[in-house]
């Protein structure tokens, strides 16, 4: 999985990630399994550390899902073979 984050001087933020491998595989995540052929963003125990401030609702403007960052400041995302999400804080979206 590749993942990217920007924000502008203006404080725009996106975070782009992308699972590179096309294969189904097992990932776990915080502990869990997911046999569903994802890619997760997380390890077991080293979740993805984001600069979206705790809290923050995010939406992915390819699929319409939405996530939230944890208390932490850490996401997590699962997604399927070559798939992609491009997140934008949902307060700021328009479609």
């Amino acid at each position: 999985m590749v993942a990217f984050e920007r924000r502008t001087m203006a404080g725009d933020y996106g975070l782009v990630i992308i699972n590179t491998h096309g294969k189904p595989s097992q990932t776990s995540s915080a502990g869990a399994t997911a046999a569903s052929g994802a890619s997760a963003s997380t390890k077991p125990g080293a979740a993805m550390k984001v600069s979206a401030a705790p809290g923050s609702k995010l939406i992915d403007v390819l699929s319409g899902s939405t996530f939230t960052v944890d208390a932490d400041g850490t996401l997590v995302l699962r997604l399927n073979g070559y798939q992609a999400a491009v997140l934008v804080p949902a307060a700021a979206y328009m479609p």
